[in-house]
């Protein structure tokens, strides 16, 4: 199921939730439906800063990933452990 058809089917039932209780069988659908929409949701974050680049000072573009490696080795030589 695609991220849209998710999200509707939630507020569908969130609608139908003010009207009257739902029913076991739609509580479990919105339920099993909000893990689907979260699933969905870190996959697609999970790949939009996978494809993130930063730019150093030199020019260089390096992945986000590495960037965040190279910060905190900085950090850690700044601050050596006692």
């Amino acid at each position: 199921m695609e991220m849209q058809q998710v999200i509707d089917r939630i507020n569908a039932l969130t609608q139908i939730s003010r009207e009257r209780d739902l029913t076991e069988e739609e509580d479990q659908e919105r339920q099993t439906l909000r893990a689907e929409y979260m699933k969905l949701f870190k996959a697609n974050f999970r790949q939009q800063l996978d494809s993130t680049y930063v730019q150093r000072d030199d020019g260089e573009k390096v992945p986000l990933k590495e960037w965040h490696k190279s910060i905190e080795e900085d950090i850690d030589q700044s601050f050596p452990e006692s």
